[in-house]
């Protein structure tokens, strides 16, 4: 294995003002052993805030900001984040905070071992649902993990 590897991670952004820069923050500071971290964000052309906070970061030397002039959906901003990847491994971080990027080195491990070509995350693990987890609404939740599992 290289010394270091650069891990390219597509932030596809549009109206997540609430999540946006929390999860930038986290992935600046995010460090994991013998990787580094380029951070592509294509912002969609927002009309919450999100916008103007991706344009907080655009000086940062870790950072591509990629400035869509609407929104033509989430894959063509994966898409167009692909588009400007210079990585050894890409992972793809949506802005609402639904995945933690303190994983990342769990998921890289069986690429890094050479166990396998690729993951791809869940919100399942080891049989407990943990798909959608709904502040004081149980039964809803309860419904969208058993939909999610007969779907899958």
């Amino acid at each position: 294995m290289k010394k270091n590897l650069l891990l390219s991670v597509v932030v596809p952004a549009y109206n997540e003002k609430k999540t946006f820069s929390i999860l930038v923050k986290k992935l600046l500071k995010l460090k994991i052993k013998r990787i580094k971290l380029e951070i592509i964000i294509v912002e969609s052309n927002s009309d919450d805030g999100t916008k103007e906070d991706a344009l907080k970061f655009k000086n940062n030397k870790n950072i591509k900001l990629i400035l869509q002039s609407k929104s033509n959906g989430k894959g063509n901003a994966v898409i167009e984040g692909f588009k400007h990847v210079t990585g050894d491994y890409v992972i793809i971080q949506d802005s609402d905070l639904e995945y933690d990027p303190n994983n990342f080195q769990v998921m890289l491990k069986p690429i890094l071992n050479k166990e396998a070509k690729f993951v791809i995350g869940s919100r399942i693990k080891k049989g407990i649902l943990r798909m959608r987890n709904f502040k004081n609404r149980r039964i809803l939740s309860i419904i969208f993990n058993l939909l999610h599992i007969v779907l899958t």
